[in-house]
């Protein structure tokens, strides 16, 4: 019953890869945290890394859960940012999007989440259409 217990065993085997067993970790430390944001943020992410990256129904109804709470956890955004891409909405993920500079925590490995999503294809391939967007559709 040990909370952060929980925690270390999820990182742990996210670490190894296992994230699908990574999942039965997080989520009994949502259950011992009273469903705290950033335990609902892990448990999202163990789901959305054993679904190859897609934010299925799971995924997103726990990342809207914990954008509900008072996390600042940058998961939350960015995953329902990323979610918003696959379902091709990209004005809704550019707003997300905008959002993580100034909500950022540096992650362990030294790199920022903010940094991290615009490297990644799909979040230059939205802030390419909101340029374009943005010129086509505001006055002049």
């Amino acid at each position: 019953d040990d909370l952060k217990g929980w925690e270390l065993l999820g990182a742990s085997l996210m670490a190894l890869g296992r994230a699908e067993e990574a999942q039965t970790a997080f989520l009994e430390a949502v259950k011992l945290s009273g469903r705290d944001g950033d335990y609902l943020a892990m448990y999202a992410e163990s789901v959305i890394r054993a679904d190859n990256g897609q934010i299925n129904a799971i995924a997103r109804g726990a990342l809207t859960e914990a954008a509900q709470t008072e996390s600042i956890d940058p998961r939350i955004q960015y995953y329902l940012g990323l979610g918003d891409i696959q379902d091709g909405n990209y004005p809704a993920a550019i707003d997300r999007g905008s959002s993580l500079p100034t909500t950022h925590r540096p992650m362990r490995d030294g790199f920022q989440w903010w940094y991290r999503a615009y490297k990644m294809p799909h979040w230059r391939k939205a802030l390419k259409l909101k340029g374009d967007f943005m010129s086509n559709h505001l006055p002049r």
